[in-house]
């Protein structure tokens, strides 16, 4: 409730507050009591809930336990305690108002103590007075009854403190790991059409539906009129644990919340609003995944210091068609095959697109160095920014060239030349040249000299020479070979000359990486493009955290064995590319992967709602897919 409504008697203390009910009669019943033989001086008043009795709530015992949010009253209830006193303590002070409020259970003795029954975990079973059972009473103002479904429901600011609940009030454990199932509500109306007290029949109502949750009324039509109020599961702070469970889910595991509320509307199965997602994923989700990235990034730091390390680092644009509204850039140790950092730019922080991954290697390093730690490598494209800037501003860094893209590019200009005229016997030697390429700089061990000579031999192998290529490498090491060999002299050798002696080429060849590409970090992105599609536009926050989720599962899956069958034989799957390190293999995301990250995370947002308010925000986010 707003901070400016106060108890009409003067209470102290931050309680539910009731306005008076619509009913004519109970409504007299509260103005005698709250000011007797003088008339109100205004229409509208408030009175807290300390000055009801216990038996006089629909759900108190759930409110107390903290399961929900808003304290209900019944259709009935009257004040009748004078002096506030603090619930369960002390014998208060009750004025007599005429008919008594007392909630009774019909018996067979002569007792007329309030009695209550609590069915299950969940259940508060409560019935009303015999004098008001065939009464139509006035719905609360706290909880109205509907049966209207509120997708986009979510508790404003002022209902999200609750700094004396207890982790241990709701849940012994996170709720991620309890079992969950899908209940139709046909089987729910059958469940609650007998009374537990009498066995009578009993009308059923879905009283509210928030989200993941219902909230199932049953009333038994009896003269008893026994009542029953079931909630599907725990709330805190009137937010349903299930919205927020479903809500990690969907983003730790990947999925787009558009796709995955279509899923769940197309079953007709009851989930909240793209905008109560994206507020749950503002103010839990995305806090959640930070906090577990820079525990993790720490410890991987922490493990680092006083080494040397040897990076390989691959930018990444991460928005669809030719326009980069975003790039991202990744520094991968290349000793233990772990992301430790990875940055987003975003293309107005620079002064082109061009310049984005630039200053996406620069972040990196910059982190890097404010937290200690030394680059001696870095192995990366042949980007020509990148280039300048170690050679000019961190000379004391040595930049090796990865393999694979430079025979990439290698490839390509033989494909172009084959096509010119008389030079058709160029593409029969396009992929062996590309892979000698890698030959090289696999067997050189590091020696400059030694990888331009193995490298420059091609040119007089393609001839069938293979003898005086220089003094380390004088000759070829295969044995007889029977290929189609291009005429010494012709156009096709010539050109063949011209893209494997060009001198910026020899000169990168000197700077091959032997032993470690960066093919790794290019399977590293086909984990982002799982957990970030680019066929859907985040902002930046959500791209953010899909990103470091797409680093956490790396790191934690990139040295499983491979999957094998019984009989021991390896088994390849052709729907994404593997890159093997070590004897293991680094792979996308897979049905075997393990996700202890993803339990972590769920325990963290479990106690993060403890400490951070939920509230609605206007500016929602869109996801096209």
């Amino acid at each position: 409730m707003p901070h400016w409504r106060k108890c009409v008697l003067g209470c102290e203390g931050d309680y539910p507050l009731f306005t008076l009910p619509k009913d004519a009669t109970i409504r007299q019943k509260w103005l005698d009591f709250i000011f007797g033989d003088f008339p109100p001086p205004k229409k509208n008043w408030y009175i807290c809930a300390r000055h009801f009795t216990d038996d006089s709530f629909l759900n108190k015992g759930l409110f107390d336990k903290g399961l929900i949010g808003r304290l209900s009253l019944l259709d009935h209830a009257i004040p009748t305690r004078l002096k506030p006193f603090e619930w369960g303590q002390g014998t208060p002070v009750s004025r007599s108002v005429g008919t008594s409020c007392v909630v009774e259970m019909k018996s067979q003795g002569t007792s007329t103590t309030p009695q209550t029954a609590e069915i299950g975990i969940q259940c508060m079973l409560l019935t009303p007075t015999l004098d008001d059972q065939d009464s139509n009473g006035p719905e609360s103002d706290e909880e109205p009854e509907t049966d209207e479904e509120d997708p986009d429901w979510a508790p404003g600011a002022e209902e999200s403190e609750d700094e004396d609940f207890d982790l241990e009030d709701v849940a012994e454990t996170c709720p991620a790991a309890e079992r969950k199932f899908i209940v139709f509500e046909s089987c729910l109306r059958t469940l609650f059409a007998v009374c537990v007290v009498c066995s009578g029949a009993c009308t059923v109502t879905m009283k509210q539906i928030m989200g993941t949750m219902v909230a199932v009324s049953s009333v038994c039509k009896r003269t008893d009129g026994h009542t029953r109020v079931w909630y599907s599961q725990p709330a805190h702070n009137s937010m349903p644990v299930g919205n927020l469970m479903m809500a990690a889910a969907t983003l730790f595991s990947g999925c787009s919340p558009t796709i995955a509320l279509n899923l769940f509307r197309h079953m007709s199965v009851g989930i909240y609003s793209l905008k109560t997602f994206f507020s749950l994923q503002r103010c839990y989700l995305i806090p959640a995944i930070q906090r577990v990235w820079n525990t993790k990034q720490q410890a991987m730091i922490m493990k680092k210091k006083g080494t040397p390390l040897r990076l390989g680092g691959a930018a990444r644009c991460c928005s669809s068609g030719h326009t980069t509204k975003y790039g991202s850039y990744s520094l991968m140790d290349m000793n233990s095959g772990a992301v430790l950092t990875t940055h987003i730019v975003e293309c107005n922080e620079v002064q082109s697109s061009a310049t984005v991954e630039l200053e996406g290697l620069k972040q990196g390093i910059r982190f890097l160095e404010q937290h200690g730690l030394t680059v001696a490598e870095l192995i990366t494209d042949r980007h020509m920014q990148v280039c300048k800037w170690l050679r000019t501003e961190k000379p004391d860094i040595r930049q090796r060239f990865d393999v694979w893209h430079v025979s990439k590019g290698i490839f390509k200009k033989l494909v172009a030349v084959a096509k010119k005229p008389g030079c058709a016997s160029v593409g029969l030697w396009a992929q062996s040249i590309s892979n000698h390429l890698c030959w090289t700089a696999a067997t050189s061990g590091g020696d400059a000299d030694m990888a331009v000579q193995k490298w420059t031999s091609v040119a007089r192998h393609v001839c069938n020479i293979h003898e005086g290529h220089g003094d380390v490498f004088p000759r070829c090491e295969h044995g007889q070979m029977n290929r189609q060999w291009v005429e010494n002299g012709s156009r096709a050798q010539k050109e063949i000359q011209a893209v494997v002696l060009s001198s910026r080429l020899l000169a990168d060849v000197c700077q091959l990486s032997p032993p470690e590409q960066t093919s790794y970090l290019q399977s590293f992105h086909n984990v982002v493009c799982f957990f970030g599609s680019k066929q859907g536009h985040f902002l930046r926050p959500s791209l953010e955290a899909r990103m470091i989720l797409a680093a956490l599962h790396f790191n934690e899956n990139m040295a499983k064995e491979q999957a094998r069958k019984q009989d021991r034989a390896q088994r390849w799957k052709v729907s994404y590319p593997k890159f093997k390190k070590g004897g293991a293999v680094v792979r996308p995301v897979k049905e075997s992967d393990t996700y202890d990250y993803v339990r972590h995370l769920m325990e963290l947002v479990w106690q993060m709602r403890l400490e951070v308010p939920f509230y609605e925000d206007v500016d929602t986010e869109t996801s096209v897919s």
